[in-house]
């Protein structure tokens, strides 16, 4: 009995007007992002590699030692391919960071961009199943029970004496159905465009993420579809149902994952970035002070002794580079404080967030194709140990026989930057509660549906 409900479901579904508008939209967004994002992606790959050159040129430039520790090299984050998929939090494919022992890592932004491209959102999977797919989702279950109600098919079909939770699970699985099969081909032609190009190289646990975030995608809507089913049980007439759907959508979509970051700031607050900059000018300040309290009697000391001038300069480059490198330690302190507050509100944002089941989503999905938070959290953790590579290394070329000139400046030994994104099993291990989410809130949409429908009046 079950496949024979299913079945009819199946085929209202198929031969209704929203299945062919879905058939006409699912592969015109998803192409359309498909193509987007691998030109942005052939574009960026071809400037990454064209700075790895340059950048690479810029340190046989340097004959000081004072060029390592001011100007610093510069280093490039690789390009992600799941990028072409999920767009995450960062814009750009790639960045370019300047790694200096003067200062913070600093990002360069070499590019040009049309700006009222800046005015729209790209269309990536997270967009698509996020915001199209799941008004799909709306449109498909919003009439489920309500809309047949009105026709009178609905009596019709209880006549016959067929158990309640058979006729919901069958329009669950009929609907749902008829939603995702447009979306799946969608994506399948999607990834036959995206072979024709070789520069997208997707890896082993690419695909793995890539599988597993599209399983997202589908579990998300599920939630949707459960929730249409929900609101269908709960009212008399379609119309009704389709204005409470879009109203809880719009709370769900657009209000929570928006004030979500709002409320996190306002229970676990941060200093503001002029606060922080205020507080490191007055600390660099205070070890300049140091450096010439210790410098001037010294100097002083030496002219009045006819101190050989190769024994003055390197007095003062040691002074000068012990007086950098306290500069560098305490900024690195007032950093990691600063950045445990903002871990703090990040955590509770992802908590607050979860009250929503399309910011979870989100969330999940991005993190999953190692573009969302964690990953950029991650490369913020691999430019802080580069830098302290890069500032040892700046003063142990110290040498007063490359400022008397009578040798020259090897380079030849500099450490070079290594970028290894987050391993498959580390990125699960912190969306899998996100899916799990997921699932309870399917599971609480589909049981307020069943508990509706038991006790609804079909006539």
């Amino acid at each position: 009995m079950l496949f024979t409900l299913v079945r009819k479901e199946l085929l209202d579904q198929l031969l209704s007007l929203r299945f062919a508008m879905a058939c006409i939209i699912c592969p015109v967004v998803v192409l359309s992002g498909v193509f987007v994002l691998t030109r942005d992606y052939k574009e960026a790959l071809l400037d990454y590699n064209t700075n790895i050159v340059m950048h690479r040129n810029a340190l046989d430039e340097y004959d000081n030692p004072f060029d390592l520790v001011n100007d610093g090299i510069q280093v490039d984050k690789p390009l992600n391919p799941m990028k072409v998929f999920f767009r995450g939090v960062e814009a750009e494919h790639t960045a370019t960071v300047r790694i200096s022992a003067a200062a913070e890592p600093e990002f360069q932004n070499d590019y040009e961009k049309n700006p009222i491209s800046l005015l729209f959102p790209i269309m990536d999977l997270a967009f698509i199943g996020g915001i199209i797919m799941s008004l799909l989702a709306i449109a498909f279950s919003y009439d489920a029970i309500s809309g047949e109600k009105e026709l009178g098919t609905l009596k019709v079909l209880m006549s016959y004496s067929v158990p309640r939770d058979l006729v919901l699970l069958s329009k669950w699985i009929g609907g749902y159905l008829g939603l995702v099969l447009p979306f799946i081909f969608s994506i399948l032609l999607g990834l036959v465009v995206l072979l024709l190009f070789p520069e997208i190289d997707l890896r082993g646990e690419n695909w793995l993420s890539l599988l597993l975030a599209i399983i997202g995608v589908l579990i998300y809507l599920s939630t949707i579809y459960s929730l249409g089913l929900f609101v269908s049980s709960c009212t008399e007439q379609a119309s009704t149902s389709i204005m409470v759907l879009l109203l809880v959508w719009v709370v769900m979509v657009w209000v929570l994952p928006n004030l979500s970051p709002y409320l996190a700031h306002l229970s676990s607050p941060t200093p503001s970035m002029q606060s922080i900059e205020m507080e490191k000018a007055s600390m660099a300040e205070e070890q300049q002070r140091k450096f010439q309290e210790a410098w001037q009697p010294w100097i002083s000391e030496a002219r009045e002794n006819n101190t050989p001038f190769p024994e003055i300069v390197t007095y003062f480059q040691n002074l000068q580079s012990d007086m950098r490198r306290r500069v560098a330690e305490e900024r690195g302190k007032i950093n990691e404080q600063f950045r445990q507050a903002m871990d703090a509100q990040i955590d509770l944002t992802r908590l607050l967030t979860r009250l929503s089941p399309a910011a979870t989503f989100t969330v999940a999905v991005c993190d999953l194709s190692g573009t969302g938070v964690q990953e950029k959290e991650h490369f913020r953790d691999l430019l802080k140990r580069f830098n302290s590579q890069w500032v040892d290394y700046s003063y142990s070329k110290f040498d007063p026989e490359i400022f008397d000139g009578d040798k020259e400046l090897d380079l030849s030994d500099h450490p070079i930057f290594t970028y290894e994104s987050l391993t498959f099993n580390d990125r699960i291990q912190e969306t899998f509660i996100d899916l799990l989410i997921l699932v309870v809130w399917n599971l609480i949409f589909f049981m307020g549906a069943y508990l509706s429908f038991m006790r609804y009046d079909v006539k």
